[in-house]
């Protein structure tokens, strides 16, 4: 059943000069309220584009007014669309105007909660929606849209539904032990299949949200070898202060940059040492815990001079996701590092050579076949799935009787009607205070 609420209204447009301006207006009397300052001498009917001009306090402007019938618009209720001249002044003046009739200024993301209340969409719809709008990347942005299309929806849905029926027959087996014959070990072998699907959706969520969030590059290396000129040089621009002098580089300095659709974040660090300034120890540290967090480390030597203790620590501390590269080599590569038999990328920061090799080799680490993939994009998805999961294979691994069986089961179930929105609505206005006004 549709739920009745009052008349809101907000620019579903940035306010900032442009061509057009749209200010949306949703509730019972939306078409009411837009009559009171658009004028038109033709008929107003559901979609179609009616032509006019809204009149505010001796300001006139030719304007668009599409009209949207409940059920059959974004939030089911009755929607109109203004579509004015992108002047903030003058957006403001008929927001001003729609208020002083009737209407309500809009929350963060009330038009959006609209729909989910009124069933146009479920909660991980809704959040989608927020994503869609954010995301940086072409990959990120077609996640999105999948989502907000109600894929992954369905896959949690479908995984409800095998999670009742398993339900069902256990409650049955307790209740009516002559009727319903179920063994325990027939429910644990399907409980560990909705484990591992539990599971799959977890691990396949972390990837995705770096999708979403960008990934890590880190550049490493001791002090002098080179890490902001290649920082510079993988950006494009001159963003990190190079200078001769060891251990000028204190704190981190990040930036963006998109390789075959997706964000990467690179990060120039402290030259790592031992030091006794206080200072450059800090950030001596936060380069090491950033290392520990990249997805990706650039692991970078100057190729000019022979390997010593430091270099060889490093590359002693080297993991599957680091690229060993080798600095300097317009002036050379000391046959030293030849004879080690690492896979070294070789580059000349200073003058550019290699660079677009780096960053086919970064792009080749950080790609994957997950075009036809469906992400969990949200915390709090993985928050709830990770709780059912812990449930399960505490389930799994505990004392093995039905109703032990049966009450873990119903846990799992409240935290899938959680993630779809069938929860309390103080998380619902939780998730929805972070949307931005006007969606």
């Amino acid at each position: 059943m549709k739920e009745i609420f009052d008349t809101i209204c907000a620019p579903s447009t940035p306010l900032k000069e442009s061509g057009i301006a749209v200010v949306r207006i949703s509730g019972p009397s939306a078409l009411e309220m837009a009559k009171k300052i658009f004028e038109t001498n033709k008929k107003i009917e559901p979609e179609k584009v009616i032509r006019g001009k809204i009149k505010i306090s001796g300001i006139e402007d030719r304007a668009i007014l599409l009209y949207f019938k409940e059920p059959h618009s974004y939030t089911g209720e009755d929607v109109v669309e203004l579509q004015v001249h992108g002047n903030p002044l003058l957006v403001r003046k008929v927001i001003g105007a729609l208020i002083h009739h009737g209407c309500r200024l809009a929350e963060p993301g009330e038009f959006t909660k609209r729909a989910f209340l009124n069933g146009k969409m479920d909660l991980i719809q809704a959040e989608a929606v927020a994503r869609f709008i954010s995301a940086k990347s072409e990959m990120a942005l077609r996640i999105a849209s999948r989502v907000r299309n109600g894929e992954l929806s369905e896959r949690i849905l479908e995984l409800r539904e095998n999670l009742l029926k398993l339900l069902v027959c256990v409650e049955g087996s307790i209740e009516f032990p002559d009727d319903i014959d179920v063994s325990e070990e027939e429910v644990i072998e399907k409980m560990k299949r909705l484990r591992d699907a539990v599971d799959e959706l977890i691990k396949r969520g972390k990837e995705g949200r770096r999708i979403f969030e960008g990934y890590k590059a880190v550049i490493s290396g001791k002090p002098n070898v080179g890490k902001s000129t290649l920082f510079n040089q993988l950006l494009g621009f001159e963003r990190a202060i190079v200078s001769p002098y060891p251990g000028t580089t204190r704190d981190y300095i990040d930036s963006v940059i998109f390789l075959e659709g997706k964000e990467v974040r690179f990060y120039d660090t402290a030259g790592l040492r031992d030091s006794f300034d206080p200072v450059e120890e800090k950030g001596i540290k936060t380069a090491t815990r950033l290392k520990e967090e990249a997805d990706i480390i650039i692991l970078l030597f100057d190729g000019s001079e022979p390997p010593c203790d430091e270099d060889l620590n490093l590359i002693k501390t080297m993991k599957e996701n680091s690229i060993p590269v080798l600095n300097k080599v317009d002036k050379g590569t000391r046959e030293e590092w030849e004879k080690m038999g690492l896979n070294f990328l070789k580059v000349s920061a200073l003058r550019g050579d290699g660079i677009e090799d780096l960053k086919r080799e970064i792009a080749k680490r950080i790609s994957q076949e997950m075009e036809d993939e469906i992400f969990v994009t949200e915390m709090r998805h993985l928050k709830l799935l990770e709780e059912a999961l812990k449930e399960l294979e505490f389930a799994l691994e505990g004392p093995k009787n039905l109703e032990l069986l049966a009450e873990s089961l119903r846990f799992v179930n409240r935290k899938l009607e959680e993630l779809l929105g069938i929860t309390r609505d103080e998380v619902i206005d939780e998730i929805f205070k972070n949307f931005c006004v006007g969606k």
